[in-house]
């Protein structure tokens, strides 16, 4: 019973986690990017809570910091720079979405495997006991220990998939940094 409180609490972290991310990536983040909530103190708590949920999710550094520098000019005033440090904080908010979308999916699928499982060893053991079998009484105890043992296993595989894709996806921030570090020095040269 512990288990599936948990279960359900992680659930909820994960479903929270997703509406903050959409709700400033559609909302105030929008806006800001649009040019149409520039400066002021409302401004500057929507930024603040930007660079709290960059930093929550784990986004690289590099973009927090550019985050944080391009979110706080007119929308006017945006180099290129600051439009690709807009653009890669909405792909990253989107992808850390998706991301999240995956690990409710699985969790959903392996809770009703767990579930289907729990319920044949539950039938199992009704039958048994009502028959006066025993030992099908103890397999099918057996079975629903099996049956949480392969939810637990379900959430180690769902949570080391979680840090692969986490790990991707620094490797890939630190690549688009790297091009347009690249790109920088190569406009530098065409001047």
């Amino acid at each position: 019973d512990d288990a599936a409180r948990g279960a359900g609490e992680e659930v909820e972290a994960l479903r929270s986690r997703r509406e903050a991310g959409i709700f400033l990536s559609e909302g105030p983040l929008q806006l800001l990017l649009d040019g149409k909530w520039e400066g002021g103190e409302l401004a500057e708590g929507v930024i603040s809570e930007v660079e709290r949920y960059l930093e929550g999710e784990g986004a690289d550094a590099s973009l927090q910091m550019a985050a944080r520098a391009a979110l706080r000019k007119p929308a006017a005033k945006l180099s290129n720079f600051d439009r690709l440090t807009a653009g890669c904080l909405a792909d990253f908010v989107a992808r850390r979405s998706a991301e999240i979308d995956v690990q409710l999916a699985e969790d959903r699928l392996a809770s009703a495997k767990v579930e289907k499982l729990i319920a044949g060893a539950t039938a199992e053991a009704v039958r048994a006991r009502s028959s006066g079998l025993a030992f099908v009484c103890l397999e099918a105890q057996s079975g629903a220990k099996a049956a949480a043992e392969a939810r637990e296993e379900a959430r180690s595989c769902l949570a080391k998939q979680c840090d692969e894709c986490r790990d991707a996806l620094a490797e890939s921030e630190s690549h688009a940094q790297k091009l347009e570090e690249l790109e920088e020095v190569l406009a530098m040269v065409g001047r």
